[in-house]
């Protein structure tokens, strides 16, 4: 609520107080601000709709649904017929899907681990071979 609502909220309590309104007046002043209220919810609704419909969205549902309907077979599973024509995967191939991601996920965890072993493995090798350098040319110089 910003200041000027707050401000002319205060000024209509003030002048109901000094000067009372009829039941009529009240009734509809109610009754614009219900129509006001609908009138928002039904222009948020279109707004909604021209989304849906100018994104494509309608048109594919609609697609998906035509195509329900005119199966001859009716699916047991519904909701994944609709998946399906969407593109998306089915129940059973999303969780064999999640199955193998863990199982990459296991692999990769080794792998990296693997690869953290050998780099500072390589890191001890590199310097052994510069101390022992040094440890020549230190005996070289004597």
């Amino acid at each position: 609520m910003c200041l000027l609502d707050v401000i002319v909220a205060n000024a209509e309590s003030i002048a109901e107080q000094e000067y009372p309104r009829s039941d009529l007046e009240n009734s509809r002043r109610h009754f614009k601000l219900n129509i006001l209220i609908v009138n928002e919810k039904e222009a948020k609704k279109e707004a909604f709709r021209k989304y849906l419909e100018s994104s494509g969205v309608l048109d594919a549902l609609t697609k998906v649904l035509v195509a329900l309907y005119e199966e001859h077979d009716k699916p047991a599973f519904a909701v994944e017929f609709i998946q399906q024509k969407l593109g998306g995967p089915s129940i059973s191939e999303y969780e064999k899907l999640q199955a193998e991601k863990s199982d990459l996920q296991l692999k990769y965890d080794d792998l990296l681990a693997s690869y953290k072993e050998k780099c500072k493995e390589l890191e001890d090798l590199k310097s052994s071979k510069t101390n022992s350098h040094m440890d020549r040319l230190e005996d070289t110089e004597k």
